[in-house]
């Protein structure tokens, strides 16, 4: 339907039909102007008796209740309706009207412009009212038209106050405009009963039943409602714009976030589940030092249902981007079942922020473009998002991906507008999902910004997430095919890597198209995921795309199919090429940047005219590759993981693999800081060669060191950072948590070299805590057992011996976190509060019911 389509649904009166509309429906056929219009008459059962004891004359809620269920169904397809009603329909809209909003479907009703009352008796009529008390008085319509009828009277009531005086759409609220008329020369509903206590009353020339029949295009009732129906077409309700909103961006946010093997994307819900979040508050040690945040789990669906702005910290893949899809369609089901709640979510990639100045009518031209990108046809203004969707309730805009912001300086500029946009009286919060960044730089949005980390799933959580997955595979024994996978991931040593939903979701489909073996590490789980992807895109019973480029093509030249069957065949090395120009920054659009590279060139033939016939194809290919989407005009990678994966292979390639060891992994010079060790190795005074991670790159990184792992020198370099600093130090242990391939001598040399960094004195307290941590990613037995140690000793403070040691121990759900926590319920030197945490924390992890803690030992 059009932008300006119009439903105009017809309600007729007492002892009437649906024919009494036809004179007013044929003049609306005839206006060519009003070709926008469509005229849906509604019918009801009226009449004086019924003679036959099996049928009854239907009451003002059940005939209530049929329009309902009218608009529902026969309406359904109108986003603007406008409801005329002649005499008694106008009670029976009132009813629909108040009905609707006692069940809380106030914003149901958003898409109703207007409401026209003609000749419509509020206060009763008089005409008759003795004789048709007397013939009629089991009419249950005879005797809602009484004057001064109570439930008339309460529906009136409500009317005025929760729709005509209503300052907003709510579940129990929709302003709605409402015309009143009454007939010049009516005898049945007088004025006073007609106009009542309604703002905007008047008349129009006609009796009771001429009022509603206009005779020609200049009948005053034919033009008023003409100017009225002008009117509806062309106005924003509040909530309708809403509604729409609404409706587009959570169907777009249902979609699962990751490439799928199957050929059809289950949807997001179907395999989504709830994740817990860990909340970190500042705190420092009695003496004064840095220590750790105590840890408060909450449901991370909870934290953004308080519609406050924070960030939420998640590693790659770890269901990030899929909790703030579901928590948007989650509050659009709310809002349209006239639930509370506390923001309106608008999802944004951090890449459309770049550049915004830090002003409310920015962000708003920036949230409308987004929409009109993503095919929203009904174009909403920037007055719609620079002010509050609804009375005291805030947009929340989810800012996803801000790491994928390489640049330090630009990531800065963003946080620098998102902090400069939240203060109190703005019509804004913001939710910024990111990797973990430096602590400094998420400083910007200012110190009471509370931080969340998304925790990964639990063994029962990663157990469940799987049998979802094969439920929505259609898997003819899901359950039994999840315990075989759960099985599987324990053999191939795989528990940690699994619990991230994205890790999870490719398992699980490998698993389903070859149940024999699982891969060994990260980078070989997206190996034999994207060469399943590459087979099927040339399984010519699914795709068939090169019969396709046959035909799209031939008429150009054999060169023309030749080169696309070339481009076709290289498209896994295009993709490399496109992921690296991406990481490192060329903002150009994908098949600009395809468009020049030797493999991807267009042939003679369409290089200087119909271009755009190649870039159809190239465009066509990367969709079907299952890795690529698009987003407005622009193809995306679904995951910033597989851009990194692929941006890594084709940094390893054999041409380019000794530039990419000595500027990805490089070395620097600098000195020792003043606090390292001297049982690592003394430095030389005027400095030595260490290595210093770039800055959150991690994940990157980890492929370029997986695919490359066999490689001549690699385990050198490796356990040259294993042996060195403490940044190379959390940078290995960092890449144990991503599920990066790493040999066991580079493991325990890191856990040993952490272990001495952590007891060694000399060193700053906060570094200490820093090797303490990383010891907790590593996850090694050798890194447990240090930890053990560690907690038992009085090298650190008790907030550190509980809730990073004991606490870290638990978290990678380690038997020695029992063990340590019964040695600290028990330890008198630790004061009753840690104590008695101690106790709780052991109470938990065994499953027992906590008991009054007595502090004996």
């Amino acid at each position: 339907m059009g932008e300006r389509q119009l439903g105009v649904v017809l309600i007729h009166g007492f002892k009437s039909a649906p024919s009494m509309w036809d004179p007013l429906r044929n003049l609306l056929t005839d206006d060519i102007d009003m070709g926008f219009v469509e005229t849906l008459p509604f019918g009801y059962d009226t009449g004086l008796v019924r003679l036959d004891p099996r049928e009854a004359i239907p009451s003002f809620d059940t005939v209530a209740d049929s329009l309902k269920e009218f608009l529902d169904t026969e309406a359904a397809g109108y986003t603007r309706l406008m409801l005329v009603s002649h005499s008694q329909g106008g009670l029976i809209t009132q009813r629909y009207l108040t009905r609707m909003l006692t069940e809380g479907r106030g914003a149901d009703l958003a898409r109703i412009r207007r409401v026209v009352l003609l000749a419509c008796p509020n206060n009763g009529s008089q005409i008759g009212l003795q004789l048709r008390r007397s013939l009629l008085r089991r009419n249950p319509q005879e005797q809602q038209l009484r004057p001064l009828n109570e439930q008339i009277n309460d529906t009136q009531r409500t009317v005025l106050r929760d729709i005509i005086n209503a300052a907003g759409v709510t579940s129990r609220t929709c302003p709605i405009a409402f015309s009143v008329f009454a007939g010049e020369s009516d005898k049945i509903v007088p004025r006073a009963s007609a106009q009542s206590v309604f703002p905007d009353a008047a008349a129009l020339p006609g009796n009771h039943s001429t009022i509603a029949r206009p005779d020609s295009c200049t009948h005053r009732t034919y033009t008023s409602l003409r100017r009225l129906i002008l009117a509806s077409a062309d106005s924003d309700p509040p909530g309708n714009r809403l509604k729409v909103y609404l409706e587009v961006a959570a169907k777009a946010a249902c979609e699962l976030p990751y490439p799928e093997l199957s050929g059809k994307r289950p949807p997001l819900a179907d395999i989504y589940l709830p994740q817990q979040a860990r909340l970190h508050a500042p705190a420092k040690t009695e003496s004064g030092h840095p220590r750790s945040a105590i840890a408060e789990t909450l449901s991370a669906n909870e934290i953004l249902a308080q519609g406050e702005t924070c960030v939420i910290l998640g590693d790659p893949g770890g269901g990030k981007s899929s909790l703030l899809r579901t928590h948007l369609t989650a509050s659009a089901e709310r809002w349209r079942a006239g639930q509370e709640i506390t923001a309106i979510p608008f999802l944004m990639p951090a890449t459309a922020l770049v550049g915004l100045p830090p002003s409310e009518e920015a962000l708003a031209q920036a949230m409308k473009a987004m929409l009109l990108k993503a095919g929203m046809q009904e174009e909403l203004t920037v007055q719609f998002f620079d002010s509050p969707p609804e009375p005291e309730v805030p947009w929340m805009v989810m800012v996803d991906g801000l790491d994928e912001l390489i640049n330090t300086g630009t990531r800065q500029d963003v946080l620098k507008t998102l902090a400069a946009l939240s203060e109190q009286c703005s019509p804004y919060r913001f939710v910024v999902a990111t990797r973990p960044l430096p602590s400094e730089e998420l400083g910007v949005l200012g110190q009471r910004v509370p931080r969340y980390q998304l925790e990964p799933f639990s063994p029962d959580d990663l157990h469940e997430a799987i049998r979802r997955w094969f439920h929505a595979l259609k898997f003819s024994d899901p359950d039994r095919e999840a315990d075989r996978l759960s099985a599987a991931i324990d053999d191939a040593e795989l528990t940690e890597v699994a619990r991230t939903p994205l890790m999870t979701a490719m398992l699980c489909q490998l698993f389903a198209n070859d149940s024999t073996g699982l891969p060994r590490s990260r980078g070989e789980i997206y190996d034999r995921f994207v060469g399943l992807l590459h087979e099927r895109q040339h399984t010519a019973g699914i795709s068939g795309i090169e019969s396709q480029i046959r035909a799209a093509l031939k008429r150009w030249g054999t060169d023309a199919v030749d080169r696309a069957e070339h481009a076709l065949n290289s498209l896994p090395k295009l993709i490399g090429y496109l992921a690296a120009e991406h990481y490192d920054g060329n903002t150009q659009s994908a098949l600009d940047i395809l468009t020049v590279h030797p493999d991807a060139r267009p042939p003679a033939r369409l290089s200087d005219y119909n271009t755009e016939v190649w870039r159809d194809f190239l465009g066509e290919a990367l969709r079907r590759s299952g890795l690529l989407t698009l987003r407005g005009t622009e193809f995306v990678f679904l995951h910033q993981t597989f851009l990194e994966y692929f941006a890594a292979r084709y940094a390893i390639r054999e041409e380019a693999l000794a530039h990419t060891i000595s500027t990805r992994l490089r070395l620097e010079v600098m000195k020792w800081p003043l606090e390292r060790g001297p049982d690592i190795g003394d430095a030389p005074s005027g400095g030595r060669m260490a290595w210093v991670p770039p800055p959150f790159q991690s994940s990157y990184l980890g492929f370029i060191i997986d695919l490359a792992y066999e490689k001549p020198g690699m385990n050198r370099l490796l356990m040259r950072w294993a042996a060195d600093t403490l940044d190379g130090c959390e940078f290995i242990a960092r890449q144990v948590h991503l599920g990066t391939r790493l040999p066991v001598c580079v493991t325990d040399t890191v856990a040993s070299t952490l272990n001495s960094l952590s007891r060694n004195t000399d060193f700053e307290y906060h570094n200490r805590i820093r090797a303490v941590d990383a010891l907790v990613e590593l996850g090694s037995q050798r890194a447990q057992d240090f930890l053990h140690d560690l907690g038992l000793g009085t090298t650190f403070d008790g907030h550190v011996r509980l809730y990073r040691i004991a606490g870290g121990l638990a978290k990678i759900q380690s038997p020695c976190a029992i063990d340590l926590l019964n040695a600290l319920e028990r330890d008198t030197t630790l004061d009753d509060e840690h104590r008695q945490f101690a106790y709780v924390r052991l109470c938990w992890l065994t499953k027992r019911v906590p008991e009054q803690f007595t502090g004996e030992t």
